[in-house]
């Protein structure tokens, strides 16, 4: 997904990666897209496409500024 929006022209800053928990307590990761006007998942567990607040997952970390070198801690 990550490659396929850079290649339609979105800024690679704007993608980050996001670590959490699924509901089953198993670690996994989701695209997180900074949009103006809010920041929205796109995950492969599903189609739909929701805001940052509306997935049911308790987060761990995200990617910074489109780097998989500099991560931040997500507080809870």
């Amino acid at each position: 997904k990550r490659a396929k929006l850079v290649a339609a022209g979105v800024d690679p800053a704007t993608l980050n990666v996001a670590l959490c928990k699924d509901s089953a307590g198993n670690g996994h990761a989701v695209l997180a897209v900074d949009l103006p006007d809010a920041t929205y998942i796109l995950d492969n567990q599903t189609d739909e496409v929701k805001p940052w607040g509306m997935v049911p997952y308790r987060w761990d970390r995200v990617s910074i500024g489109g780097s998989f070198l500099e991560w931040r801690a997500i507080e809870r």
